[in-house]
């Protein structure tokens, strides 16, 4: 995922028959850009991202 300001970034993987978080983790943002691993599913995940300091300030890097 790219365009993230650098930080580190929780994030939540649902499994969206059940609506249970299925795995959560922190993974970093480098030079705007997050990489993480996605769980194993079997028909569709869904996945919540915010910073790790869950601070209300926009996660997305400004165009200035």
């Amino acid at each position: 995922l790219s365009g993230l300001k650098d930080g580190d970034y929780r994030i939540e993987f649902w499994d969206t028959r059940k609506g249970e978080i299925v795995k959560e983790l922190t993974v970093p943002s480098k030079a705007g850009t997050l990489t993480c691993p996605v769980p194993t599913f079997k028909s569709d995940i869904a996945g919540k991202i915010k910073p790790a300091n869950d601070s209300k300030q926009s996660a997305v890097k400004s165009e200035q």
